[in-house]
């Protein structure tokens, strides 16, 4: 049980990873798709250099939008996930410590009762060579 819940928070936790690589990765792929198109655009425009420059810096502030919109709902999934983990974990931990004390109380008790076990054979032992004693003994 303990093993399973621990193999369940490493597996969250690698995908918490891909998540996070995801949003690089869509990050990366708009700021590169921002750039080649700002570019193509440059070369076949057919504005002004005033016209261009505006056009430039309105397609980059809308692209720049996306982006940030983009980075912030992975943000929000990943927080979102990295929460969920932790918390499995805290409770994954809790567990593990309360089958731990329930072992240890079990062994405790066990050992008590091989203690009280033991004093009653060795008292019945006693009480039998007493008795064996009693009847070898010569009259």
């Amino acid at each position: 049980m303990i093993f399973r819940d621990l193999l369940e928070h490493l597996n969250r936790q690698k995908e918490i990873e891909r998540q996070k690589e995801t949003c690089r990765n869509v990050a990366i792929g708009a700021a590169v798709g921002t750039l080649v198109g700002l570019t193509v655009g440059i070369l076949f425009a057919p504005r002004s250099g005033k016209e261009t420059r505006k056009a430039i810096a309105d397609k980059t502030v809308d692209t720049a939008g996306h982006v940030k919109e983009v980075v912030s709902v992975y943000a929000d999934e990943i927080r979102h996930k990295a929460h969920e983990a932790g918390t499995t974990a805290r409770q994954t931990i809790d567990s593990a410590k309360e089958s731990v004390h329930e072992l240890i109380r079990r062994a405790q008790q066990g050992a008590e009762d091989g203690e009280e076990a033991a004093d009653a054979t060795r008292e019945m032992m006693a009480d039998k060579l007493e008795d064996l004693a009693e009847t070898v003994k010569p009259k």
